[in-house]
């Protein structure tokens, strides 16, 4: 008889769980309900991504910024490089002690100065600016006890910035003949003209690296374009279809 008695409670228990749980569930729907109807008609509609940005047709317009002008002259003289770290002022040797760095303010630009008396200048933004810097470094050097001359002087590549829209990389690799290697580089390197190549990111920052002259970098930009034109158009053709 305890046994029964006590089987009869817990059904009994275990039923009235279970109406209390459907009472619950009947209330969460009603509230629900009272919550959509309360909510504007602009909030109830899905957003459906377009693809007019996508189809719109833009062309890519590249517009350089000099970044650095690598530049070379001769000295004319052989170069003791102890002798001129250890009397020059902003001058560190080398570690192979095959070379000096020295660096001036005005204009801001690092000289790379060799045993045989050649001098590397970077970091000016102008060739004239980097004829100033040149010449600076020379007459430091001069002022040490060398006779140096200023001889050669020479533009050894100009590296310069575009920003564009991004870029799919993955499909542009398949487009143009490049290398492109995802699992190594998040870049891609595109041989516009031979010495001149661009790196591409793909948020559309493209570095311009190799032009020996402004024409030349201008020149090989207008390539680049008529080159992401075609892409795109056809990027957007194959997405819109």
């Amino acid at each position: 008889m305890a046994e029964s008695a006590l089987e009869r409670f817990f059904d009994k228990y275990i039923a009235d769980n279970k109406s209390d749980v459907e009472d619950e569930e009947d209330e969460e729907e009603q509230n629900e309900e009272l919550f959509f109807k309360l909510l504007p008609d602009e909030l109830l509609t899905y957003y459906k991504p377009s693809l007019d940005h996508i189809c719109k047709s833009q062309t890519v317009k590249l517009k350089p910024k000099v970044m650095n002008f690598n530049t070379k002259a001769n000295l004319g003289c052989m170069l003791d490089l102890h002798y001129i770290a250890s009397h020059g002022r902003n001058v560190d040797l080398g570690r192979k002690s095959d070379r000096v760095h020295m660096r001036i303010r005005n204009p801001r630009c690092t000289g790379i100065i060799f045993k045989a008396g050649t001098l590397l200048c970077l970091g000016a933004k102008s060739k004239d600016q980097s004829r100033i810097a040149a010449r600076r470094f020379a007459r430091i050097v001069q002022k040490l006890g060398f006779p140096v001359r200023f001889l050669d002087f020479k533009i050894c590549g100009i590296i310069a910035i575009c920003r564009t829209s991004p870029i799919r990389l993955d499909q542009l690799a398949n487009f143009i003949h490049s290398s492109y290697e995802p699992e190594l580089s998040s870049t891609l390197r595109y041989q516009v003209t031979p010495g001149i190549r661009l790196i591409i990111h793909r948020t559309g920052t493209i570095y311009v690296h190799g032009a020996k002259s402004e024409a030349e970098l201008n020149s090989a930009l207008r390539i680049a374009e008529s080159t992401l034109n075609s892409f795109r158009s056809l990027y957007k053709q194959e997405v819109c279809d």
